[in-house]
């Protein structure tokens, strides 16, 4: 069955890894396999430098070698609902709208002579939803909003991706993954064919240790690792593991702030604890990886409220005294770690 066609679309988001997904397989709705047509009937243009008057004048003409043309606006900031660039400073509402009216008009002109070209907007964020150009592409074309993946949906995306190679992964070999890529999709996919690559066609299943060997040298590894030095309150190790991160050239700011990151979730997760939670349901009510939920579990007794807000408060301390001159901040980090450790 042929894939609709719709003369219009608008792909906006943050996660541009499907967006750029979405758009190759537009492409082969719109062309097949006939690679000579695409080459000579697909045109790209930057919304930023060409008027959408421009774009839907380029978009109505007729292809060659094939009846079909697809024209591609990336940074669409046509539908931001905002004051574009270059614009002049001092120009009033009035200026706007008229510029939105003459917008939608090149629009409503286009969709009435379109016939079989197809015209799509890309846009990085998000998009007015409120204004006539939206509502009117979202009546006659199609818009599709590619919103970043939660944990648990990257998760599934993982399993997915894995199923077609033949391979699964262990929950936290997965969750792992989905946290070492920041959650990005398009990082994520590139550990997903380093993993496949490591382990080799003949292992199946990917386990965790499979992913801590390769991302043995990641910056968020490496501070987890300070974390759970701190949280078991050995002094000598948790310097060690501080030191090392400076020497693998991670910014003493940096640290401090993944540091006093990972505490407050482990006050989060040790305080749902409590209440007889499990890392599994705390992991999906913070909406966590399921692999931080399940490392801060581990340590949900270790440390008491008092005592993470004390290790917060210290922690906060020599932000406040760097930023005053009152000592370099990567020392100054090194002795509140100790003062964490030994409750001094």
């Amino acid at each position: 069955m042929t894939k609709q066609l719709y003369p219009a679309y608008l792909f906006f988001g943050e996660e541009t890894y499907l967006q750029k997904q979405a758009l190759e397989e537009l492409k082969v709705a719109v062309f097949g396999d006939n690679s000579l047509a695409a080459s000579w009937n697909i045109e790209e243009y930057d919304g930023e430098d060409v008027s959408l008057e421009q774009v839907c004048s380029a978009a109505a003409g007729g292809g060659l070698f094939t009846c079909r043309r697809l024209v591609i606006v990336k940074d669409a900031v046509y539908f931001k609902g905002k004051k574009r660039k270059n614009t002049d400073e001092s120009e009033g509402e009035e200026k706007g709208k008229e510029q939105a009216n003459r917008d939608t008009e090149a629009l409503e002109e286009y969709f009435a002579t379109a016939e079989e070209n197809v015209l799509v907007f890309l846009h990085y964020g998000s998009v007015d939803k409120r204004s006539k150009l939206f509502k009117l592409l979202q009546k006659q074309g199609k818009i599709k909003e590619f919103a970043p993946l939660t944990p648990i949906e990257q998760e599934a995306y993982i399993e997915r991706c894995l199923k077609t190679r033949g391979k699964t992964a262990e929950r936290r070999a997965a969750s792992m993954l989905a946290f070492l890529s920041g959650g990005s999709l398009e990082i994520l996919s590139r550990e997903l064919d380093k993993t496949c690559l490591f382990v080799g066609e003949e292992q199946e299943k990917i386990t965790a240790l499979d992913v801590e060997k390769i991302a043995s040298g990641s910056s968020d590894l490496s501070v987890f690792a300070l974390t759970d030095a701190v949280l078991a309150r050995r002094g000598k190790q948790a310097v060690d593991a501080y030191l090392q991160l400076l020497r693998q050239g991670e910014a003493a700011q940096m640290i401090l702030a993944l540091l006093a990151k990972n505490l407050h979730n482990a006050l989060l997760v040790s305080e749902l604890a409590k209440d007889g939670l499990r890392a599994n349901d705390i992991a999906a009510k913070l909406g966590l990886h399921f692999y931080v939920a399940e490392k801060h579990y581990k340590w949900r007794n270790a440390f008491g409220s008092r005592d993470y807000l004390r290790s917060m408060e210290l922690l906060l301390a020599v932000d406040v005294a760097q930023k005053s001159g009152k000592g370099e901040i990567a020392e100054l980090l090194e002795t509140a770690l100790l003062r964490i450790c030994y409750n001094n």
